[in-house]
């Protein structure tokens, strides 16, 4: 008789990501994980005492894949690699996309921890070296709101066509006036170049998947 395979939570999850990739969060369910690993439902039901705990990973699994998207180096300005990111992931990852803000509320233990994740990609950005954390929030806030509109008409197929200058170029265009305001209140000099001119792009591939 052959060995029998063992599954662990890392592969449970990662088949549970495929099946919300392929099918959609409604098409999440133990048999369809299952299926996806050619195994039986038993190692599924012994990590995950209840369906709300794989999904709830499944969730930050892809919340961790909207992180890949949003540091990858699209281009030389890390602020704006974010909007990037987040637009593309809409374009790449749609089911990922709606999952993480459409059809599940957000878990309310992760919601200020991912916002700091987000606040600590914007300070590698020179162009807010000098910048007081206190403008930099509401900043970050304002974009977000911007970028997640845009991004869900690329998710829901009423944008086409989505390249990364095309995200780059509006973004800095629609961008630019806020983030000009936000240097303005804050009493500091914005640099010269920055922002409406779009840096050169880096990148056009989606970052690897890290699980």
């Amino acid at each position: 008789m052959p060995p029998s395979v063992r599954f662990g939570k890392e592969e449970i999850i990662r088949a549970a990501l495929d099946v919300v990739r392929e099918e959609g969060i409604a098409q999440l369910s133990a048999r369809n994980v299952a299926d996806k690993m050619g195994a039986s439902t038993a190692p599924i039901y012994s990590s995950f005492p209840s369906m709300e705990e794989l999904i709830k990973a499944v969730y930050f699994a892809a919340s961790e894949r909207m992180i890949e998207y949003m540091s990858h180096p699209w281009t030389g300005a890390p602020f704006l690699n974010m909007g990037i990111g987040m637009t593309l992931l809409a374009r790449d990852e749609p089911n990922l996309y709606k999952m993480l803000n459409f059809e599940i509320p957000p878990f309310e233990y992760n919601m200020h921890e991912e916002e700091e994740r987000y606040l600590a990609l914007m300070a590698h950005d020179p162009l807010f070296s000098a910048m007081p954390r206190g403008y930099m929030k509401p900043l970050l806030q304002k974009m977000t709101i911007v970028t997640h509109g845009l991004a869900s008409f690329v998710c829901t197929g009423q944008i086409r066509k989505v390249t990364v200058r095309w995200v780059a170029e509006w973004l800095e265009e629609v961008g630019g006036a806020v983030i000009a305001d936000t240097f303005r209140r804050a009493g500091l000099e914005i640099p010269e170049d920055q922002p409406g001119i779009v840096p050169e792009i880096l990148s056009d591939t989606p970052p690897r998947q890290s699980r």
